[in-house]
């Protein structure tokens, strides 16, 4: 399969990843609205933090660095492994589907 430009698509792919959810997978409607909202919120972190759009450029350190910033807002524990499990489901879609090639958040432990 052909790798898509993720910085012209990264919407689409977003889309995509929660028909995944919602058809394959058969996740409740409640975690397709908390994972949407965790995407929504680590793309806006990127984005301001780092000016970055293009979800293929995403490193491991800019990952650490959005956790670290989750402990600074006093987020619980639970909703920063919520969080983390959120974009480590969306990052393997990414992988599995050819997307990306480099998950950035594989080795990262809650």
């Amino acid at each position: 399969m052909e790798r898509v430009n993720v910085l012209i698509y990264p919407f689409l792919f977003m889309q995509k990843f929660i028909q995944y959810l919602e058809s394959e997978k058969r996740s409740s409607p409640h975690t397709i609205v908390a994972y949407r909202s965790d995407l929504e919120e680590f793309e806006r972190f990127i984005s301001v933090a780092y000016e970055l759009s293009n979800l293929a450029e995403v490193s491991q350190p800019m990952v650490r660095s959005w956790l670290a910033s989750l402990l600074d807002q006093s987020r619980s524990v639970s909703t920063i492994h919520r969080k983390m499990a959120s974009l480590q489901a969306y990052y393997r879609f990414l992988v599995k589907q050819g997307m990306i090639a480099v998950n950035p958040v594989k080795g990262i432990s809650k």
